[in-house]
């Protein structure tokens, strides 16, 4: 059963490397990303645009379900 990850930062290099990482290990990802997408364009994952980071609107409903990596 694949994990679902969620990936701050995922439209910039390492959060694009990172989601890319554990896309080829199966997992789901959840990306959480400013309104330029193009570093993950064509990923098969769930993309989350974050009108801030940390907040309680955007943290919690948007990380349900995820589970933090090892």
């Amino acid at each position: 059963m694949s994990r679902l990850v969620g990936v701050t930062g995922a439209s910039g290099h390492l959060g694009g490397a990172l989601a890319r990482r554990f896309l080829e290990s199966g997992d789901r990802v959840r990306a959480f990303c400013h309104r330029d997408l193009r570093a993950i364009e064509g990923l098969d994952l769930e993309a989350e645009i974050a009108r801030t980071l940390g907040g309680p609107s955007t943290s919690s409903p948007a990380s349900s379900g995820s589970t933090p990596a090892p």
